[in-house]
């Protein structure tokens, strides 16, 4: 068994006494505290995550463009303007090889963030898709930092020394640590305000210490799991994968359909054919918690569930039969033997 690699933060992690856990190939932590008290901390105040796991993929050169053009299936307009865009890497029959975010720094630099299981693949299909003189690096000497929540402005602008609210939603820009090259994005994986922060890994442990300090509440992956579900949010093997096309999902919007890119004409036909399964909340009757396969009477099954801190009913995404998808349908699901009443809901589920 290959063993788990570790982050720069691993030590860090262990000073705060986080519980850790081998997650895609990384020790990272499951969570601090309590996973309530993490997903409250986000919600009301500020917190914070390790998730220098992910891979972090820097194309430069004057092609760089043309490569994201050709190897994902959303427009790179906005991301022309410096914002992050969610976007998907598809195979040749439209499958889901991974879901990005991408955008250009400056002109010729472009930052594209890609699941930490999918890296190494994604690395190796945006080379051999690269017919152009693009410059392709995997950034392994940083680390990245996630500050989410309502207050996180508050709480990045005070550790760094520089105001980081008047960056727009989604906005990236270049933000040295310690005159060391880095970045800023103002996204997330939480459906709160936040930023994600790239930094030099020699720098990590220090910046995350700081935030402590200032405030931020240390959170682990249970918690970052919780707060993407009641957001509403997809993970890569279970809302994504590559036996599904973005048309499958509730991102169909991802797709550029003035674009040339890898995997059109399977989606051109699959969208001309009708879709037969699609992605759907659901909102469940009693606190039994919905997990990845339960099956649904009348077809499909649950791709993620939880039940949110105070919530008197767990929530679910589920792939359906495009007829069960209206919202206010009325499904059966099953959950460790017990039937379980759950009605078609519209996501994020907390608002």
């Amino acid at each position: 068994m290959t063993p788990s690699q570790l982050t720069p933060l691993y030590e860090t992690h262990r000073s705060f006494g986080a519980k850790l856990i081998d997650f895609a190939g990384y020790t990272l932590p499951v969570w601090y505290s309590s996973v309530q008290a993490e997903h409250r901390a986000v919600r009301s105040h500020c917190g914070l995550f390790d998730i220098s796991h992910m891979g972090i993929i820097r194309i430069t050169g004057n092609q760089a463009e043309t490569l994201l053009q050709k190897v994902t299936c959303s427009s790179t307009t906005k991301a022309r303007r410096g914002i992050m865009t969610y976007s998907m890497v598809l195979s040749e029959s439209g499958g889901i090889l991974d879901d990005i975010m991408m955008g250009q720094v400056v002109e010729n630099e472009w930052i594209v963030i890609v699941n930490a299981a999918n890296k190494t693949r994604i690395m190796a299909w945006f080379c051999d898709h690269n017919t152009t003189n693009a410059q392709i690096e995997l950034m392994t000497t940083h680390a990245m930092i996630a500050v989410q929540g309502p207050s996180s402005s508050d709480c990045v602008t005070q550790v760094l020394g520089k105001a980081l609210t008047d960056m727009p939603r989604f906005a990236i820009q270049k933000v040295p640590y310690s005159n060391a090259p880095g970045y800023a994005m103002r996204s997330g994986y939480t459906g709160e305000d936040g930023f994600e922060l790239i930094v030099p890994a020699t720098e990590a442990s220090a910046l995350f210490t700081a935030l402590i300090h200032q405030g931020a509440a240390p959170c682990g992956l249970a918690a970052r799991d919780s707060l993407r579900i009641e957001a509403g949010l997809p993970l890569y093997g279970h809302e994504l994968s590559e036996t599904l096309t973005p048309l499958n999902t509730r991102y169909a919007w991802v797709v550029n359909w003035k674009g040339d890119f890898i995997g059109k004409s399977a989606l051109v036909a699959q969208r001309d054919a009708g879709i037969d399964l699609v992605t759907v909340g659901l909102r469940c009757k009693g606190k039994q918690i919905p997990r990845l396969g339960a099956t649904i009477a009348g077809g499909g099954h649950v791709t993620s569930g939880t039940l949110p801190p105070g919530n008197e009913d767990a929530v679910a995404m589920a792939l359906v039969p495009s007829v069960s998808a209206i919202l206010g349908t009325q499904l059966s699901l099953q959950i460790r033997n017990n039937n379980v009443d759950a009605i078609v809901v519209s996501v994020p589920f907390n608002k």
